[in-house]
């Protein structure tokens, strides 16, 4: 029996979804195996297990490659951030702290 998931992989310029139906009781691994998704997501790097760079997840949740995909599943593929989203903000409040003394 197969099952309809999809693959979702997003940057400021560029959103990328694709549906695919799958065996049911396949993995993440699995899916990004799948020619039609490595023909679309060409920079998956596959190296023992692990997607080079990327982690994954279903649905925001963070999941290892051996997850065992459910029917509706929204597989999502997460780049490495530049900078870490905590060290942003306080930069933020050191830059705006800053302009306030300057007014």
């Amino acid at each position: 029996m197969l099952i309809a998931v999809e693959v979702v992989y997003a940057e400021p310029n560029l959103q990328l979804m694709l549906p695919v139906h799958i065996k049911d009781g396949a993995t993440i691994q699995d899916l990004l195996s799948l020619p039609i998704v490595t023909a679309k997501f060409t920079w998956l790097n596959f190296n023992n297990n692990v997607i080079a760079g990327y982690a994954v997840g279903v649905f925001g949740a963070v999941q290892s490659l051996d997850y065992v995909l459910n029917a509706g599943d929204r597989v999502e593929i997460y780049r490495s951030l530049p900078i870490d989203p905590k060290e942003a903000r306080r930069k933020r409040a050191k830059d705006a702290k800053k302009a306030a003394k300057a007014r």
